[in-house]
């Protein structure tokens, strides 16, 4: 009786092991599908985070650019007021002119 109850204690045991070893295999299966998935989320994020520094260097492009024609139009609109005096005497000229007094 004794060696049918090793016997017995032995077979479960047996049990035991290949129970707990197919549930590690089915664990570390899904962790592996698990990181699989995680692997493929940061290759999405990677390529976004590439192009979102791609589209920053061409909006920072763009500002200098929008940046240099402020300055330009700035400038024109300085000018342009420096010569508005120097167009009102010339009009007031014009209109008093006998050249352009039918004109109107």
């Amino acid at each position: 009786m004794q060696r049918s109850t090793i016997l017995i204690a032995a077979i479960a045991a047996a049990c035991a092991l290949v129970f707990a070893a197919v549930y590690a295999l089915s664990v570390l299966h899904s962790m592996d599908v698990e990181l699989g998935r995680v692997s493929a989320r940061l290759d999405s994020l990677t390529q976004v985070n590439d192009k979102l520094g791609q589209t920053n260097r061409l909006l920072q492009t763009t500002n200098a650019s929008l940046l240099t024609m402020i300055e330009a139009s700035t400038t024109a609109n300085k000018k342009l007021g420096a010569m508005q005096a120097d167009l009102s005497v010339m009009s007031h000229k014009i209109s008093g002119s006998f050249l352009f007094r039918g004109v109107k």
